[in-house]
């Protein structure tokens, strides 16, 4: 599924990128060479229209806030 308004990202310690993919209602990993792995969350997990994205590598935390007037803060656990 291409990208479709990607507003937000991170960046692991090893490189790796978390990109907050608007339109499609996920966040989705790729390795350090901008390869594909997975969606981390999505629609399915009950996301909707994220916004912003923040990991928190030390403790495995991803906070996503959905709606531009950031009225929803997700947290989802990555270990």
């Amino acid at each position: 599924l291409p990208l479709a308004r990607p507003l937000s990202l991170a960046v692991s310690d090893a490189g790796f990128i978390l990109v907050m993919d608007y339109d499609n209602n996920r966040v989705l990993l790729l390795d350090p060479s901008l390869r594909y792995i997975r969606d981390l969350v999505s629609r399915d997990h009950g996301l909707n229209a994220p916004y912003r994205i923040w990991f928190d590598e030390r403790h495995g935390m991803l906070y996503v806030v959905e709606h531009p007037a950031g009225t929803n803060v997700m947290v989802f656990s990555l270990k």
